[in-house]
């Protein structure tokens, strides 16, 4: 008898699922019983089509199509879920539905019946080998929601289902320990042993945490999943035996195909030469006899170094002017302006100056990601890169220097790397590529030196370094490691997306180095990779002395805000954002429109995701279909984007639910620009392809295309520079746009301040005057004054600058003249936004209370409930504290409360409910971010607790409620 073939197991487990999925929904249509029952079933519906999905791709690895049977049933699993969706997840489905629900277990039963009869044994194997099948279902099933939102769609997933998950791991996982037992398979026996114990774990961890009947997963039910599949990947019948024909494959295959291209029989370019069709059918064999194509990706391919001509050279030096031209034009306009890096840019200037310093910053900037903050970006890389610049030139113009100096250094080496792999025509794609990525995703803020803007640009080159050190060329692995290590310290969540690149590249050195068949060739991989592993040691040492030197440090504190993460978007933001990223056209726009559009999650990725989802099915069915006729290095270009698509997928699903920020989920718009690009590279190599078969055509000559292309090229680039930001308003938004007062302010504060020691910044008001607190006080800080800062969870300027429990002495209160009082000090600064008038904001602050007062109670959100007093400080004085316990009891009525308060509540987000119109809610931010800023110097006598949350501007304090 045959053994059963993998896509027969997964049949099976999708089997089981809607047959009791139908059962579960039938019945409780029966019995007319609501709400949970529905709710089960469609998951079950959802988990079955995933694994029917996987069953169809199993087969094709296996060398056979799926059945019609198989198929039909998709087909009829899928409408089963658009069935539920459009009528109602919470409800059995209609009895229109019902042979609809009972087609997909029927047809799944007479592929099982067809299967048997073809000669697939029953035996203890089988027994063994699906219950690794439906574990690693159900164990997947778990890391999938755990790591969401607690979500299947819009539907939450209820404890209940995840202990039921882990108690079939346990069941199912008991009769594969049995069937190995009866088979004698110690090694199986064990490790089913351990899953039996982590199932065990699933089914008790989500009974633990009450909270979890909201959906607030905790990360043990997770954990245990994933021992589950780590155990299972050991566990799986003949994987040790595949394993090695597949290890013993990859190893003939890189002999053979080094000593084909040490002879010759590489490819130059996409166009095959003498010998090229025994290195391809090698390398096709391979991969059929691994199972799938990752032998032939993994396996070295050297490219030649092009040639570069006259004409070359010529198209080079043209570029690289336009591409200095592009970025100097971006530092003149910003001049022209008057840009100032202000918040957290300028935050970031104002640690770098701290490099080397008692304050010496050991991780990178605070990180939101999580719920309550505490923890940094990984890294101080990007402070160390600006120190120099920062303390010879100053904030502004060290951002000025420190962008330019980044983008034509990442821009060069997505050029080269291109170049160095695939010629002068992709090198010119690339560059337009670049321009994209830099003008688009990164808003064209060349002069930004922050830790969002720069890392656009540095994750395109290192996308293009790690392609061309999988290519063959070893050392562009140096400048993979150098950058991507660059956009993983500054900013985390972009530097997810070139991880997967870089890990690749440097697993197919590694194998270069071991299976070299030329000695030379492999000492050259061999420095490749040990030169970049020494790199990532260099760019590394202060992250991991942090963890030495401090307990665990950063890297302890971004362990535990990957627990605390805010709501996540969930699993369904996964194909969202693939159909997003391929969306013709673009909805670039939603994003880059400005860096302060903010919104839900939602509200970025929202469809239509028809024409997304069938150009992302086009595009992987292209690939697909021409994997075996691509070359080596079009092969590993398309891993590379495949895996920056994924990661951007993955990080969608991470997104906060509740409110993000435009500058946040700038990595969609790369990620997309990325799908283009590479689409285009891809058409470029079929042009070489049909070319080489068609050698009489000339027009299809390179040659002939290459002047052509270069001209669109310039076209498209300038194209691509004048559709940047014509106002700082457009780039930055109006309620942070308060460059215009930077500069006055701190020089009348640098004039006015009398203190000459320490001073301890207090910033009052609203979150959105800390754009101006964070700028002024980086400038000071870059000025040489000692500034002193409150404690806090996000600490922007480093432990050695903050007063965690009291303080005596001067104090810079850093606020507006809106609310009707002034501290008790002397007013040392003070700056007005030009255009900005009390008329204006008391005309906005009269619709705002209109809106709240008709569609009122307004409900405060939870990050403002406990510092209302700070807004509420200067217009009720002696009563604020009374006050603010009324308003939080819901008794203090809307009408009472002055129209500007209500103005401030709003445009700093403090209120939850009744929500304001987007426009009106857009001016409200506006008028208030752009109000006067006042600095105020006030002298403390005594040393008291600082209780910044309570602390009134007559430097006295509420009881803690």
């Amino acid at each position: 008898m045959k053994r059963t073939p993998d896509s027969g197991l997964l049949v099976a487990v999708a089997w089981l699922l809607l047959g009791i999925g139908a059962v579960v929904d039938l019945s409780a249509r029966l019995q007319a019983i609501s709400a949970l029952p529905g709710l089960y079933a469609y998951h079950l519906d959802l988990t079955g089509s995933v694994v029917l999905g996987a069953a169809c791709g199993a087969s094709l690895l296996e060398g056979r199509r799926p059945s019609w049977r198989v198929l039909g049933a998709v087909g009829s699993t899928i409408a089963l879920v658009v069935g539920r969706v459009v009528t109602s997840t919470a409800e059995p489905s209609i009895v229109l539905l019902t042979p609809v629900v009972v087609a997909a277990p029927i047809l799944l039963t007479l592929e099982l019946v067809a299967r048997r009869r073809a000669g697939a044994s029953v035996d203890r194997s089988l027994a063994r080998r699906f219950a690794v099948a439906w574990c690693a279902t159900a164990a997947g099933f778990v890391v999938a929601v755990c790591s969401g939102s607690g979500r299947l769609g819009a539907v939450i997933v209820r404890p209940v289902e995840l202990s039921t998950a882990g108690w079939s791991i346990v069941a199912v996982g008991l009769v594969g320990l049995v069937a190995s037992g009866l088979g004698r398979r110690r090694p199986s026996v064990l490790r089913f042993a351990v899953v039996v114990g982590a199932g065990a774990v699933v089914a008790a961890s989500s009974t633990l945490d009450a909270a979890r009947a909201a959906g607030a997963f905790t990360g043990s039910a997770r954990q245990a999943a994933v021992v589950v599949l780590v155990a299972l990947a050991t566990a799986a019948p003949g994987l040790g035996e595949r394993a090695g024909r597949w290890a013993t494959a990859g190893r003939a295959t890189v002999v053979r195909s080094t000593r084909a291209v040490s002879a010759g029989a590489g490819r130059s370019g996409g166009a095959a030469v003498p010998g090229g069709a025994r290195a391809t059918h090698v390398l096709r064999h391979a991969a059929l006899r691994a199972g799938g194509r990752v032998v032939a990706a993994l396996t070295p391919v050297r490219v030649p170094r092009p040639t570069l001509g006259r004409r070359g050279r010529l198209a080079a030096g043209g570029m690289a002017l336009v591409s200095v031209a592009v970025v100097a034009h971006g530092i003149w306009w910003a001049q022209r302006v008057g840009w100032q890096p202000t918040g957290h840019s300028a935050t970031v200037l104002a640690r770098a100056y701290d490099v080397g310093t008692a304050n010496h910053p050991w991780g990178g900037m605070a990180t939101s990601t999580g719920a309550s903050g505490g923890a940094s970006h990984p890294g101080p890389l990007l402070f160390d890169l600006l120190a120099p610049l920062v303390r010879w030139l100053g904030i502004q113009h060290a951002a000025f220097a420190g962008g330019a100096l980044l983008a034509l250094i990442c821009w060069t080496v997505a050029v080269w790397a291109a170049w160095r792999v695939a010629g002068g025509l992709v090198a010119v794609v690339t560059w337009v590529g670049g321009a994209f990525v830099l003008e688009i995703a990164a808003l064209g803020a060349v002069w930004e030196a922050n830790n969002v803007s720069p890392t656009m640009l540095a994750m395109f080159a290192t996308l293009l370094a790690s392609w061309a050190a999988a290519s063959g060329v070893w050392r562009a692995w140096w400048w993979a490691v150098a950058l991507g290590s660059l956009c993983v310290q500054a900013y985390m969540i972009n530097g997810v997306l070139i991880v997967g690149p870089v890990l690749f590249s440097g697993l197919v050195l590694l194998a270069a180095g071991r299976g070299a068949a030329d000695d030379a060739d492999g000492r050259a991989a061999r420095r490749g990779l040990w030169g970049g592993l020494a790199i990532g040691l260099v760019v590394w040492i202060q992250p991991l002395l942090d963890v030495v030197l401090h307990d665990g440090g950063n890297a302890q504190d971004l362990t535990q805000m990957a627990g605390d993460l805010r709501e996540p978007y969930g699993i369904t933001g996964f194909p969202k954002a693939v159909a997003w990223m391929c969306s013709l056209p673009p909805y670039w726009g939603r994003i880059t429109g400005s860096f302060a559009i903010g919104g839900p999650a939602s509200s970025f990725l929202e469809g239509p995701y028809l024409i997304g989802g069938l150009v992302a099915v086009a595009i992987a069915a292209v690939w697909i279909a021409t994997w075996s006729r691509a070359s080596g290095t079009e092969r590993r270009l398309r891993v590379c984007v495949a895996a920056v698509v994924a990661a951007a997928a993955f990080n969608a699903t991470q997104l906060p639910n509740d409110f993000v920020r435009a500058f946040t989920i700038g990595w969609l718009v790369f990620a997309s620009v990325v799908v283009w690009w590479s689409v285009a590279v891809t058409a470029v190599y079929a042009v070489r392809r049909w070319a080489a078969a068609h050698p009489t055509r000339s027009v299809a000559r390179p040659s002939r295309l290459a002047p052509l292309g270069l001209a669109l090229a310039a076209v498209t680039v300038l194209a691509a520079v004048l559709s940047g930001p014509d106002t700082i308003e457009d780039f930055k938004g109006r309620p942070f746009t308060t460059d215009a007062m930077v500069a006055p302010v701190t020089d009348e504060v640098l004039a006015g301040l009398r203190a000459d020691g320490d001073v301890l910044v207090v910033p009052l008001d609203s979150n959105l005057s800390e754009v101006a607190t964070d700028t002024v006080t980086s400038n000071l800080i870059v000025r040489g004054i000692p500034i002193r800062i409150e404690g806090g969870p996000d600490n922007h300027y480093g432990e050695h600058r903050t007063v965690p429990a009291a303080w005596g002495g001067p104090m810079l209160w850093f606020t507006t003249p809106i609310p009707p009082i002034e501290p008790e000090g002397t007013k040392v600064g003070s700056a007005t936004f030009p255009g900005w008038t009390t008329q204006h904001m008391d005309a906005v602050a009269s619709r705002v209370a209109a809106h709240a007062r008709e569609h009122g109670p307004i409900v405060l959100s939870p990050a403002a409930d406990p510092v209302l007093v700070r807004y509420l400080a200067g217009w009720y004085g002696a009563d604020t504290c009374a006050v603010a316990d009324q308003i939080r009891a819901g008794t203090f009525p809307l009408e009472s409360m002055p129209d500007t308060l209500l103005l401030t509540l709003y445009a700093d987000r403090a209120v939850a409910s009744p929500a304001l119109p987007r426009a009106l809610d857009h001016e409200a931010q506006a008028v208030v971010g752009q109000a006067p800023i006042e600095v105020w110097e006030v002298d403390r006598t005594t040393t008291r607790p600082i209780a910044n949350e309570n602390l009134l501007r007559n430097d006295t304090a509420c009881p803690t409620p």
